[in-house]
């Protein structure tokens, strides 16, 4: 009598978490596509083979850790693009306006273009015109000018987190009578980027300060996951 015996081909072993991978995936290459686009080159280095190290997960605090890391990653690079078209389109206008020399909107924009000196390498890179533009309306009035000026720095103490003047370096705090007082324009401006850098250290104090405690407090390894990836941006 003939015995068969069959052999079953077994393959390899279902993975329990490939439905969460694809799902995670399709989540990042949604967020990815998304306007304004981010490309996979654009990620950081440990970021762009995401989909590889996504797959070689075998838990799923790993899973959720990539995602978490991905998402901090696609927000930050989308938020920088963001940030650099609404530069570049006031850089545009105030080009347009010191064109048909409208000073007082050329005034207005400048006010504007000066939120971004924290960006330096988006500022550095019409810096040059930029002190074009200050020179030529520094000639238009030069108290006006000054107002520009002081207008500019109560506007910045206002942006979130506030800085208050009291929280400033004692030299700064009188930065209203002191630029009202001063004559020489390039003494002015060398003053008020002492008073704009100081405003920015006390705002970075603030934020990581924020940053900290908002660690401290979070409950879950996702939550911890989001607070650290805002602490190093």
């Amino acid at each position: 009598m003939e015995v068969r015996t069959e052999f079953q081909n077994e393959g390899p072993p279902l993975d329990p978490l490939k439905d969460l991978k694809d799902n995670i995936i399709n989540q990042i290459n949604q967020k990815m596509a998304a306007d304004p686009k981010i490309k996979t080159s654009e990620l950081k280095d440990e970021n762009q083979n995401y989909k590889d190290d996504i797959q070689k997960a075998t838990q799923k605090n790993q899973i959720n850790g990539i995602y978490n890391e991905l998402k901090a990653d696609i927000e930050t690079k989308r938020d920088k693009k963001k940030l650099a078209a609404s530069f570049q389109k006031l850089i545009s206008q105030a080009q347009q306006a010191r064109q048909t020399d409208n000073s007082s909107s050329l005034a207005q924009l400048l006010m504007q273009i000066y939120n971004y000196q924290g960006d330096s390498g988006l500022y550095s890179q019409y810096e040059s015109e930029i002190k074009q533009w200050e020179t030529y309306l520094n000639q238009q009035g030069a108290n006006a000018f000054k107002d520009l000026k002081i207008n500019a720095i109560n506007d910045l103490l206002q942006q979130e987190p506030k800085v208050t003047i009291t929280e400033l370096k004692e030299k700064s705090r009188d930065f209203q009578r002191i630029i009202s007082q001063t004559s020489d324009f390039t003494k002015l401006n060398q003053f008020e980027s002492r008073v704009r850098d100081n405003v920015f250290e006390v705002r970075t104090e603030k934020k990581f300060s924020q940053l900290l405690t908002s660690a401290q407090n979070a409950k879950s390894e996702e939550e911890k996951s989001l607070v650290t990836q805002q602490v190093y941006k």
